[in-house]
C-alpha cells in the first residue's frame, strides 16, 4: 500500500478552496498556500464581482462538498437578468436570464468555502518564489520555495492561482 500523498494547493481562490474542501471531505491531507494576508470578515462583506456556476462544473463541485443548499441561500445578490436602457432611462431590452448558471458574489462563495475548511489547512502570506521538481528513489517530488516562509516538499502540487507561469517550467 502507498503512503498518503503530501498535497499542496497554490492559491486560495474559489478553485483552490473548493479542491481543498473536496480533499478534506475525503479525509485527504493537503495544504493551501495563498499570497494574500488572511481575509477578514470585513473584507468578505465588501461588494465584489460575481461568478456564475455551471451545472457540470462549479455546481457539481459544491454538491460533492455538500454545500449546494447553503449556496442557494446566498444567490440573492446576483442574477443573470439583463436590462438595457438608453441614455434617458427608457428600457430597450429586458430578460430574466436563462437560470441555468446561478450566480454568487465572489466573497460570499469564498466565505462559504472557508467556513467549512479547517483554518490550519491554509497558509496565508506565502508568496511562491519557485518550484523545483526532483526525483528521489523513483518518486518525483516538488519543492516549493516561499522565501523567508521556508521551503516545503510535496508529492503533488496543484496550481489554483491566477499567475502560475513558473509551473510551466516544472
Amino acid at each position: 500500500m502507498f503512503p498518503p500523498l503530501n498535497i499542496a494547493i497554490v492559491g486560495a481562490g474559489p478553485a483552490g478552496l473548493t479542491l481543498g474542501l473536496l480533499l478534506h471531505k475525503k479525509g485527504i491531507q493537503f495544504t493551501i498556500f495563498e499570497l494574500r494576508p488572511k481575509i477578514t470578515d470585513e473584507e468578505l462583506a465588501q461588494p465584489v464581482g460575481s461568478l456564475d456556476l455551471h451545472e457540470e462544473t462549479g455546481l457539481a463541485a459544491l454538491k460533492e462538498c455538500g454545500l449546494l443548499e447553503e449556496f442557494e441561500s446566498f444567490q440573492g445578490d446576483t442574477t443573470e437578468a439583463q436590462v438595457i436602457a438608453d441614455k434617458h432611462g427608457n428600457i430597450i431590452y429586458h430578460d430574466e436570464g436563462s437560470g441555468t448558471r446561478p450566480e454568487i458574489a465572489r466573497h460570499k462563495l469564498t466565505k462559504l468555502l472557508l467556513d467549512h475548511l479547517p483554518e490550519s489547512t491554509i497558509k496565508w502570506n506565502h508568496k511562491l518564489l519557485s518550484a523545483t521538481s526532483t526525483t528521489t528513489s523513483g518518486y518525483q517530488e516538488v519543492e516549493l520555495d516561499f522565501g523567508q516562509k521556508g521551503k516545503h516538499t510535496f508529492d503533488f502540487v496543484v496550481g489554483a492561482g491566477q499567475s502560475l507561469s513558473l509551473f510551466s517550467e516544472c
